[in-house]
């Protein structure tokens, strides 16, 4: 049995609920709404951003500021202590140096003064032992020659009792004095008469001790030749140490000395072959022809 509320009954007909919208509209009606602002939400995000770096630089310029008006600040009173200390050591210094140059003058003038007088008394000394020392070199210079004068002159006639002559004698006066004694040989003793001549210098020292230097000298004399050179003369030099000089004078003035030199005598005979020649050419060309008949 049917109740009032229930359908009539009948063949199926169409559903009267409405078909479903598809997926995509679903979707479309499930989508978040887009941002406050619409299309220009993008460039309002970049601008904040702009602003943010901005004010952060801002921030970085002012704090960078404030270190350098610090640092200036500091700069200048570390300047100014400086220039305080430094001024105040100038000060100082100057004071210094003004009592140093003070103390360094009267230093000055007191060593000049010592000195002063310490080189006028050197001086005066000087000059004292100076004339002092010259007329005691003078005395002894005199009394020197005066001795070897008196010994020469005693020795003189026993140099020619042994064979030699005194061809000149030199004195030179220095300190001690010198005598140069130029001798030559004139004649040779025999060894008897030089012994009878020593024994007869007995008491003459310096007479004696001359003759007999004089005879050795003659032994190594005549071991020595040169060639082209023959003995001149002896050179005796009196002083404290006596010295006893050689002289040897070439035989033939203008001569060559022979030597075994065949190579330079062709060369030099070659020489003065064409030399003479030449010479003979000369005189023919100077010569004038002799006049005919």
């Amino acid at each position: 049995m049917t109740t009032p509320d229930d359908p009539p009954a009948g063949p199926p007909g169409p559903d009267p609920t409405p078909p479903l919208e598809p997926a995509a509209e679903a979707h479309d009606s499930t989508a978040e709404p887009p941002p406050e602002g619409g299309p220009e939400a993008p460039h309002a995000a970049r601008g904040g951003l702009w602003s943010r770096l901005q004010s952060t630089a801002q921030k970085i310029a002012a704090a960078t500021k404030d270190a350098a008006a610090k640092a200036a600040h500091v700069t200048a009173e570390v300047a100014r202590e400086t220039v305080s200390v430094a001024r105040e050591g100038a000060h100082e210094s100057a004071e210094m140096a003004k009592h140093t140059v003070s103390h360094f003058d009267e230093v000055r003038q007191q060593t000049g003064a010592a000195f002063g007088k310490v080189g006028k008394a050197v001086s005066d000394t000087t000059v004292s032992i100076a004339q002092s020392a010259s007329k005691t070199i003078a005395t002894a210079s005199t009394e020197a020659v005066r001795s070897i004068v008196a010994n020469i002159n005693e020795a003189l006639p026993f140099l020619e009792r042994a064979g030699y002559r005194v061809s000149e004698i030199e004195l030179g006066l220095s300190v001690p004095p010198k005598v140069l004694l130029h001798l030559a040989l004139d004649e040779e003793i025999s060894d008897e008469v030089r012994e009878a001549l020593l024994k007869d210098c007995e008491g003459k020292w310096f007479t004696r001790q001359l003759i007999e230097r004089l005879h050795n000298v003659r032994q190594i004399q005549r071991a020595t030749q040169f060639v082209g050179m023959a003995f001149d003369e002896i050179e005796i030099e009196i002083a404290l140490i006596p010295t006893v000089l050689l002289h040897y004078r070439k035989v033939h003035q203008h001569r060559k000395l022979d030597a075994l030199t065949p190579l330079a005598d062709a060369a030099q005979a070659r020489e003065d072959a064409a030399k003479t020649e030449e010479r003979a050419d000369n005189e023919r060309l100077n010569d004038p022809p002799p006049a005919s008949s």
